[in-house]
């Protein structure tokens, strides 16, 4: 997937967010989020934020919501993403 030339907002251009996927190790732990689609009617602007592996958040997500959700971003990408951009984007606790 590539968001070379996805723009948000103001225009700002989020070139530089294939880079930092392709920099995170799959299999460090770190933080890891998973955003719900836009269209989701009962978690849109919402978002999980788990710690673990990119393998094993995925599991518990799967657990959890089934495929319900749409995508898993490392933390160092979310920053660049338009989600972790906009404060309407609110954390879902899954505790």
């Amino acid at each position: 997937m590539s968001y070379s030339n996805f723009t948000y907002g103001g225009g700002q251009d989020w070139s530089d967010y294939e880079e930092v996927q392709e920099e995170i190790p799959p299999k460090q732990e770190q933080d890891w989020y998973f955003s719900f689609g836009f269209g989701h009617t009962r978690f849109a602007y919402r978002y999980v934020k788990l710690h673990g592996t990119s393998d094993n958040t995925r599991a518990t997500m799967l657990a959890i919501f089934g495929r319900n959700w749409a995508f898993q971003y490392p933390e160092a990408a979310w920053a660049l993403t338009p989600m972790g951009q906009d404060s309407r984007f609110t954390e879902l606790s899954i505790d």
